[in-house]
C-alpha cells in the first residue's frame, strides 16, 4: 500500500494505491478482496476571500479506480463537488445543510443548490469533453 498526501492552506491532495495479489488469503478474519488493484485520490482547492462571513470555497474531486491483475476495470467512481465554508458564528454549509436558525438554513439551502448546480455543470462538461475525444 502506498499513500501520498499534500496539504496547504489552499490545496489538499491525497492518493492511495493498494495491490492485493490473486492468491491472497487472510488469517485474521478481516476479508480483503483478492486479485485487485485500487487507486483512489482526493483533491480540494480552497479560494480564501478576505470576507467577514465566507471563510473559503472551492471545488473538490474524489475518485476510485479498481481493476484486476489482467487489467480489466472492475469499478470506476468519481464525485465532484463545490464546497462553501462559513465562519461558525453565522452558519455553515458544505454540500449539506447545517444551521440553527431559519435565516441561516435558507442561506445554506441556497448555497447547497448552487453547489449542486455547479457540480452538475462540471460533470456535464467532463462528459462532453470525454465524448468529444472518442473516435
Amino acid at each position: 500500500m502506498e499513500y501520498v498526501e499534500h496539504s496547504t492552506r489552499k490545496v489538499e491532495y491525497n492518493a492511495l494505491y493498494q495491490d492485493t495479489s490473486e492468491g491472497f488469503q487472510t488469517e485474521t478474519g478481516f476479508f480483503r478482496r483478492p486479485d485487485i488493484r485500487r487507486f483512489s485520490q482526493f483533491a480540494l482547492y480552497r479560494f480564501r476571500p478576505e470576507g467577514k462571513h465566507l471563510v473559503w470555497h472551492g471545488p473538490g474531486l474524489f475518485t476510485i479506480n479498481n481493476w484486476d491483475h489482467k487489467g480489466t476495470r472492475l469499478e470506476w467512481f468519481a464525485n465532484a463537488n463545490y464546497r462553501f465554508s462559513f465562519s461558525a458564528r453565522y452558519f455553515s454549509a458544505s454540500s449539506a445543510i447545517s444551521a440553527t436558525n431559519a435565516f441561516a438554513q435558507s442561506i445554506s439551502a441556497l448555497f447547497l443548490i448552487i453547489a449542486t448546480m455547479l457540480t452538475i455543470i462540471l460533470v456535464f462538461s467532463f462528459n462532453l469533453a470525454s465524448s468529444s475525444r472518442s473516435p
